[in-house]
């Protein structure tokens, strides 16, 4: 299956490239949506996690992509963002839907660290693959942009990973149950967040056992204006991440670069880059 991690870029409104010279970019969903179906059927995509999904963007999906995705969302709490997953209706069921907030304790009502700027938010699904009967954990999320309190969050997702595996494995009866993490980390390779977050996840860029990106390619943020390929921004300011538990197997890694006038899908779909894995999931024992 392929997995999408992707900040769509909630703002609604025209916009320009940050790099020189400025061109003009449509930011409205009502351009970007059909751009955003274009990679979506293009690359195959079986679930995709989005953030920065704003009403508008939460209203055009339910429109425009309900003839093949199921949407769930979670919203912040005291804000308009979500964190938003669409899943493939002909190839998964959604069997258990919940969320809880990055504070610890992890309520499943709106909390904030004072620092936070929102109640950021972990949304998380459990799945049925319809022809292979596996089951599994999705979850999406995005971190805050404060840095004292990023870390905070990273260890409210991991302390409650193992405990959602385990009442699922209970629940459905089975005897294990694999787990796929995406989002907007705000937070490098080198950060103390994502050190927490590796400690009990792995990072499908580098698990991949065929293609992936390299460490320099950044995922966001900003519309760039790019001359070519060679021009596209490589500052190694990755931030946008498919996390997965230890016995998922990644296939390839990939990285569409929508936040350029090079996207093969059209231009400036969002201010970040989407990220793929396709991965393949261990059978389930009941």
């Amino acid at each position: 299956m392929k997995i999408l991690s992707f900040n769509l870029y909630g703002i609604n409104r025209q916009t320009v490239t940050r790099s020189q010279p400025e061109r003009p970019v449509d930011g409205t969903s009502a351009h970007r949506g059909p751009l955003l179906r274009n990679l979506l059927e293009g690359e195959d995509i079986d679930i995709a996690g989005f953030q920065e999904m704003q009403p508008h963007w939460r209203n055009w999906i339910r429109e425009n992509l309900s003839d093949i995705y199921e949407s769930v969302s979670a919203e912040f709490g005291d804000h308009s963002d979500a964190n938003t997953m669409i899943y493939r209706k002909d190839r998964f069921i959604a069997r258990d839907i919940g969320s809880f907030y990055l504070v610890p304790g992890a309520p499943g009502i709106p909390a904030k660290s004072p620092e936070s700027h929102f109640a950021r938010v972990c949304l998380w699904v459990v799945l049925k693959e319809l022809a292979t009967e596996k089951y599994f954990l999705f979850l999406a999320t995005h971190l805050d942009t404060v840095e004292s309190v990023k870390s905070e969050q990273a260890r409210v997702i991991t302390d409650n990973i193992n405990a959602l595996r385990e009442a699922i494995k209970t629940k459905y009866r089975i005897d294990d149950c694999q787990l796929v993490l995406v989002g907007d980390m705000n937070s490098q390779p080198d950060s103390e967040q994502y050190a927490i977050l590796t400690s009990a996840l792995r990072d499908s860029r580098l698990a991949s056992q065929g293609k992936t990106m390299d460490g320099l390619t950044s995922t966001s943020p900003g519309f760039w204006y790019c001359e070519n390929e060679d021009s596209i921004r490589k500052n190694g300011h990755i931030i946008d991440y498919v996390f997965v538990t230890e016995r998922v197997a990644v296939k390839n890694y990939t990285m569409i670069h929508a936040a350029t006038n090079l996207c093969p899908y059209g231009a400036y779909i969002s201010d970040h880059n989407a990220v793929i894995a396709e991965i393949e999931l261990p059978q389930n024992k009941i």
